[in-house]
């Protein structure tokens, strides 16, 4: 794992250990070990267990993070970068941009945006709406990341 670390790699690879039931205790699982199985193992409990573990991996992930491209969006510390740079936004631009990361493909009216975003109780028309997407347009596209669509008529969506 370490050499994994040093090479630059992010995120360590999910690793299952094949031993002997009477080596169990000289794993160490402080060193990145997933699971293990003890031999003779079955086919079947393996590819479960492999399966398990991307599951449990996949699902933090997901949790934790919106990726799109070059795009990640942070959901445990706010934070949106491109390629590893921070993106200033405010926390209404922050709160529009994932929303429609959250729901990729779907397109959005004003009105929707803005009990979504703002709340039911927000008056100040849909127009503001329309303010914060062009900034946080502005924001994103000066990095070359195209990512907010207009659907004419009807409103905004994530993606393609």
């Amino acid at each position: 794992m370490d050499e994994l670390r040093s090479r630059g790699f992010r995120h360590a690879p999910a690793v299952i250990v094949l031993t002997g039931c009477d080596a169990i205790g000289d794993l160490d699982v402080t060193r990145g070990i997933d699971d293990f199985i003890c031999a003779p193992y079955n086919v079947r409990e393996f590819d479960l267990r492999i399966k398990n573990v991307l599951w449990r991996r996949h699902s933090v992930q997901i949790q934790d993070m919106i990726v799109w491209g070059d795009l990640l969006i942070n959901l445990g510390n706010y934070e949106v970068t491109i390629r590893g740079k921070a993106i200033d936004l405010t926390l209404k631009e922050y709160e529009l941009l994932k929303h429609l990361a959250r729901h990729r493909g779907r397109v959005f009216t004003r009105d929707e945006l803005l009990t979504a975003v703002w709340g039911y109780d927000y008056f100040s028309g849909t127009r503001t709406v329309d303010v914060h997407v062009r900034r946080l347009r502005m924001k994103i596209e000066r990095h070359g990341v195209h990512i907010i669509t207009t659907v004419r008529g009807v409103g905004y969506k994530f993606g393609d």
